[in-house]
């Protein structure tokens, strides 16, 4: 078990696994998180996402023999969170999250959780932070198979010169959270 700045991120057996999912509007787009024993696996924005999102559900469902099941109650911590950051509010995702990655990936997202809130930093910067001078494409990686955007807020994650990169939801949606966070509008 590792710490990810107030998450608890616990490894789970996929065997074993009960899945969830529940649907959730934003002023960005609608937003669907996936469960996985009760742990947030998966937060995909439906529209720019939505092949990523079956692919997700089929995967599920040879893990564990059926499909997730539409269920609102495992989130409902989740849908306030979420919603008081939608809102403009700083929030510290602190609730429990299962996440599959390798250590390096973890280690790079736990580092991502720690950029504040209405801020940006390189690639290169969160890199240096680990002791990986030269590693900004692999932070790129790392952000790009992030599956919980927002809660390890890899849109926070730019180039050195400021410019936005890529993003997997969408660079449109990058510059919306951006803005957002620093108390502008798109």
């Amino acid at each position: 078990m590792s710490f990810c700045a107030g998450h608890v991120i616990k490894p789970f057996a996929m065997k074993e696994m009960n899945a969830y999912y529940t649907l959730l509007d934003s002023p960005i787009e609608p937003i669907a998180l996936l469960s996985s024993r009760g742990l947030l696996s998966h937060l995909l924005f439906l529209q720019s996402e939505e092949i990523l999102f079956t692919q997700v559900m089929d995967r599920m469902k040879k893990i564990s023999g059926a499909f997730p099941v539409r269920d609102d109650h495992p989130f409902t911590k989740w849908q306030t969170l979420l919603n008081r950051y939608f809102s403009g509010e700083p929030v510290i995702f602190d609730e429990p999250i299962g996440l599959s990655g390798t250590d390096l990936r973890k280690k790079i997202w736990d580092t991502m959780t720690r950029i504040p809130y209405g801020t940006t930093q390189s690639y290169q910067d969160v890199a240096n932070r680990l002791g990986m001078k030269k590693s900004a494409r692999v932070i790129g990686g790392a952000c790009g198979t992030n599956p919980i955007p927002i809660i390890i807020p890899c849109h926070r994650v730019v180039y050195k010169n400021g410019a936005l990169g890529g993003y997997r939801c969408g660079i449109e949606i990058k510059k919306r959270l951006i803005a957002m966070e620093k108390g502008s509008s798109t």
